[in-house]
């Protein structure tokens, strides 16, 4: 026999809600305008959060909370192509009659697929019919750039710009020319951490530094592939944590930006992209000599009490008081510095 809910008190109503699954709910709102109403006003959402990936073979939003961060819900774009003939239909914003169906459940976790063509936007129709009801804080945004044309790309750029660039964190990964990684670069904006780990499939170094201008301020910056940084683009960074790998600017140069960051204090305005950096890691392509790149910071060897993952460990003291720990090791064949301030 049917539950007649909403002759229930007000309550209980909202306490059937909070229990029920976000797919559950994304269905249920999304056939009955008066259910929507409903869970709009009554729900709230707390300790939840979004995860979104764009890709080719996959476009989806993982919903998950707190209590159980092993259990995913899903809600998967697929293309209005490939439509199965057993589908229910859901009004998804201003869309009509959009096939739908739940998918089989895959290592325990719950998806709903949502069947839109190609030429609708269909990443920001699903994600606003998703904060509309949940207004779930977004974490994690992994952008796959593999067998998309330029325009895609753009296009999922400008929308994060637009409505998504408070999420914890950015990733961007697959392969893109020289030309459109140094788009994303220039029209990314976060404050928060944005890893860059995209590849360049026509990297030369007949470019010369393209990015001299490139300039960053967030909590904290990822570069998998930094051939393209000089000297001046990592003085551009303001960020507490920068981690850049494949790095070719010279021992000299980075010699002198330690030294710079050594010697900064907090009253010295001209220089504000030192003040919060906290945490920097540099992979050299190449080996290097560590005395060199040491030398003028009056470094203390720690060998005797370095962890067991490094090979070398010493440590400076800042013009600030504070103490800078730097260790060496090796990471995939490459040379691995990392420098960390605080005791």
């Amino acid at each position: 026999m049917a539950i007649p809910l909403f002759k229930l008190p007000i309550l209980v109503i909202k306490l059937v809600f909070e229990v029920m699954g976000f797919i559950d709910i994304f269905v249920l709102t999304n056939t009955s305008s008066k259910t929507k109403q409903f869970v709009k006003n009554l729900l709230t959402c707390k300790n939840q959060e979004m995860h979104i990936f764009m890709g080719k073979e996959a476009f989806f939003f993982s919903l998950l909370r707190d209590s159980h961060p092993t259990f995913l819900e899903q809600i998967h774009w697929k293309s209005g192509e490939r439509q199965p003939q057993e589908v229910f239909y859901l009004k998804i914003g201003t869309i009509d009659h959009v096939p739908s169906e739940f998918l089989p459940a895959k290592d325990g976790h719950a998806a709903l697929a949502v069947y839109l063509n190609e030429n609708i936007n269909h990443g920001e129709v699903i994600y606003n019919a998703i904060i509309d009801l949940f207004k779930i804080p977004i974490k994690h945004i992994r952008m796959d750039l593999n067998d998309f044309p330029n325009e895609i790309h753009r296009s999922w750029i400008i929308f994060f710009n637009e409505n998504l660039s408070t999420a914890s964190l950015l990733e961007i990964v697959g392969k893109c020319t020289f030309r459109d990684y140094f788009w994303i670069l220039d029209y990314v904006n976060t404050k928060n951490m944005f890893a860059m780990r995209a590849d360049q499939t026509d990297f030369s170094d007949d470019y010369g530094h393209h990015c001299a201008d490139y300039s960053f301020e967030g909590e904290s910056i990822v570069v998998s592939d930094g051939r393209w940084i000089c000297r001046e683009d990592l003085r551009s960074i303001d960020a507490r944590s920068i981690n850049i790998a494949r790095i070719l600017i010279s021992v000299d140069d980075i010699n002198k930006y330690l030294r710079d960051w050594k010697n900064m204090k907090k009253e010295d305005r001209l220089d504000l992209t030192f003040l919060n950096l906290k945490e920097l890691t540099i992979i050299f392509e190449y080996e290097r000599n560590r005395e060199n790149l040491l030398e003028g910071l009056e470094a203390t060897n720690e060998d005797l009490i370095m962890p067991v993952d490094v090979l070398n460990q010493w440590s400076f003291k800042m013009a600030n008081g504070d103490k800078c720990t730097v260790t060496y090791a090796k990471y995939e064949g490459d040379d691995k510095f990392e420098f960390r301030v605080g005791n």
